[in-house]
């Protein structure tokens, strides 16, 4: 018996297209369909059980079980489903990456400026086969909000499923490149990084953080440095010089203006702070990068 076991790659250079996606629910027994199918399957399992076999391998699927069938392999069932089973489902396409074409390298940081080319896009994903989630997981809300977008009858929503279906595909991707869940203390960095998303431009207070997140400023400085490796200030930073650098590149507005909109206030602190980080002025800066057409 063949114990192949058949992985989904899907390329970082097109968009996965959602084929059906909906509820299944299960009140008699029933076994998967015997099938060779031209389409990928999601299956996310809500409650009860249900057995999968794919080319000879079999699946026992729980609740909370994130699982991928891949297209072209013969897929069927032995063991009918536990009474009351129910489940999500997703169907979707994707081309084949070529033989040639590398994976994504899922902890290559860009430092800098991002300025990139569509080869830099030739790479794909390899999802697992299965995983195996806790109660509450960021999936089930995920793919509920898909089904709900390609039911739709707006043409938009259902592209705005193929791409959540891609976030899925990336967040599966990185679970099983070592990536957790989220935790209760990512969650909490998590509202801090969208405080200073929203703020970072403005010299706000520490209280007004505090109310923001609901944790003390002490605290709130402790976790953000362990889970960043930044201060928060630094972070506050790093976001400015940011925002700088597309303004150096997209608009015509002086150093000053720029230094001011970013929330520097003083042009010469903005210069000495934006060339410790890219070893270059802005007005160099400006040169070197901006288009010339």
């Amino acid at each position: 018996m063949n114990r192949a076991t058949h992985l989904c790659r899907i390329p970082c250079n097109s968009l996965p297209l959602v084929g059906e996606a909906d509820f299944g629910l299960s009140l008699k027994p029933m076994v998967h369909c015997d099938r060779i199918a031209e389409f990928n399957v999601l299956i996310y399992v809500l409650k009860g059980g249900m057995q999968i076999v794919e080319d000879g391998t079999i699946y026992e699927l729980s609740p909370h079980t994130l699982f991928f069938l891949k297209s072209g392999v013969h897929h069927w069932g032995e063991k009918p489903f536990e009474s009351g089973t129910a489940w999500y489902y997703i169907h979707f396409y994707n081309d084949e990456p070529p033989l040639n074409m590398p994976q994504l390298k899922n902890n290559r940081i860009y430092g800098g400026p991002k300025y990139l080319s569509p080869s830099d896009f030739n790479c794909y994903i390899t999802v697992p086969k299965l995983l195996n989630l806790t109660i509450g997981n960021e999936f089930e809300k995920e793919i509920e909000k898909l089904i709900d977008l390609f039911k739709s009858a707006v043409a938009t929503d259902m592209i705005r499923a193929n791409v959540m279906l891609w976030e899925i595909l990336l967040h599966s991707f990185d679970i099983a490149q070592g990536k957790v869940e989220s935790s209760k203390e990512d969650r909490r960095t998590q509202r801090v990084i969208d405080f200073l998303e929203q703020h970072y431009c403005r010299n706000f207070t520490a209280e007004e953080l505090e109310k923001a997140v609901g944790l003390t400023y002490k605290y709130i400085g402790t976790l953000f440095k362990l889970k960043t490796g930044m201060t928060i200030k630094e972070y506050q930073s790093m976001l400015r010089i940011r925002k700088a650098e597309r303004l150096l590149c997209e608009t015509e507005m002086s150093v000053a203006e720029i230094a001011s909109e970013t929330g520097f206030y003083d042009t010469f602190y903005f210069s000495k702070v934006f060339k410790r980080k890219n070893e270059i002025s802005p007005q160099k800066f400006r040169n070197v990068y901006l288009p010339r057409i």
